[in-house]
């Protein structure tokens, strides 16, 4: 199966609830093209410089205690250069773990009367990924204050799991995590030796845009739930759109229905 555990990152329960809102146009592309959105953790930055950034305290201490390339110990400054690397070719999709609807989550991500909700679990989600060709990483998420962090994380890329808690904690995040192996600008440059690598000037590496992960629909999807401003002609249009496309998934009205 695709889904591939790692102690970096924290999975939760597989009968743990999560939530993913989105717009109508974005639900559709999911089920027309069968396949999940992963975005750039380098692009989720340019709204928040902190989005999986690495703390201060992780980059000062980075080199000291691993990274070996070709049996030489890398450099903080190598180590740094080999974390921003690897960086250009990961990209990220994100849910809510929640037991229930969150007021805020519609207002933030879905605010419009043609929003979607998907409720799923960790479990289905990893089951959706079991015919990808692609390793899926997932993990929970953590807070932390970034500038003044001083755990030393077993491994430089658990900080991509990481977020500024005083923004963000609310979220309850849960990131499923891709490293794109099929990027071939990165196979134009010598990286055969740690020299070469140092010496080298990787942002003329170009980095990936976003990726589409193919899922299986029938274990993806475990509920649909519309948003609090749509109607039933907006119900209807959404049962519709399913049958055609031969998904049997209950669809409820959302809880704040009227309370908005």
């Amino acid at each position: 199966m695709p889904y591939k555990n790692s102690n970096l990152f924290k999975t939760p329960f597989d009968d743990t609830i999560i939530w993913r809102y989105m717009s109508y146009d974005k639900f559709k592309d999911l089920v027309e093209k069968e396949t999940l959105f992963f975005y750039s953790v380098i692009n989720y930055r340019k709204g928040d410089p902190l989005e999986g950034a690495m703390p201060p305290y992780t980059q000062r201490t980075i080199g000291n205690t691993y990274f070996l390339i070709d049996n030489v110990q890398a450099t903080p400054e190598g180590r740094k250069k080999a974390v921003d690397f690897v960086e250009k070719f990961l990209v990220v999709n994100c849910w809510g773990i929640d037991k229930r609807e969150v007021k805020r989550k519609w207002d933030v991500y879905a605010h419009e009367p043609h929003g979607i909700a998907i409720k799923t679990t960790v479990g289905q989600l990893k089951e959706s990924f079991s015919k990808t060709k692609d390793d899926i990483y997932i993990g929970r998420v953590r807070y932390i204050d970034h500038w003044i962090d001083s755990r030393q994380y077993s491994d430089p890329f658990s900080y991509t799991m990481l977020k500024d808690k005083r923004k963000f904690e609310w979220e309850h995040e849960l990131r499923l995590l891709v490293v794109d192996d099929d990027y071939k600008d990165a196979s134009k440059h010598d990286f055969s030796t740690y020299d070469k690598f140092i010496a080298s000037d990787i942002d003329k590496v170009g980095h990936t845009e976003f990726k589409y992960i193919n899922c299986i629909l029938e274990h993806l999807i475990g509920e649909i739930y519309i948003s609090p401003w749509g109607n039933e002609c907006f119900l209807n249009k959404v049962n519709d759109f399913l049958e055609q496309h031969h998904l049997s998934k209950p669809v409820h009205r959302s809880f704040y229905t009227g309370h908005m």
